[in-house]
């Protein structure tokens, strides 16, 4: 595996759908050198789609399904040892984390438009 960029043990879904075939670009963004890294289209277009299709099978189930920072979030869920047992009675404890409260009625709309 030398040579291979391996952030991760285990790559978060979220990081799946950014694969990029710039080996300079990316050790530059990982010495804190670059802000932008390019990536694969069709890698992002499965990524989407995924993590649509979980969103819309969290909703489905009326579960939160957003978006969050990830850190914030893990921060939130570590730190409330109530925070599994809020989410499953339809809650949200991650909302202060949330990166996509704007666009969710809109996102919504779509999921339940797709289900019926």
């Amino acid at each position: 595996m030398q040579g291979v960029c391996l952030i991760h043990r285990v790559r978060p879904l979220a990081c799946r759908g950014h694969a990029s075939h710039d080996k300079r670009a990316c050790v530059e963004a990982a010495a804190g050198r670059a802000d932008a890294v390019p990536f694969s289209g069709p890698h992002r277009m499965v990524q989407v789609l995924v993590q649509s299709a979980l969103q819309a099978a969290l909703r489905q189930r009326g579960l939160d399904w957003g978006a969050y920072e990830l850190n914030h979030a893990l921060v939130l869920a570590l730190d409330d040892v109530d925070a599994h047992a809020q989410w499953r009675k339809g809650g949200d404890p991650l909302a202060s984390a949330a990166v996509d409260s704007e666009f969710r009625d809109a996102m919504a709309a779509g999921f339940d438009a797709v289900a019926h």
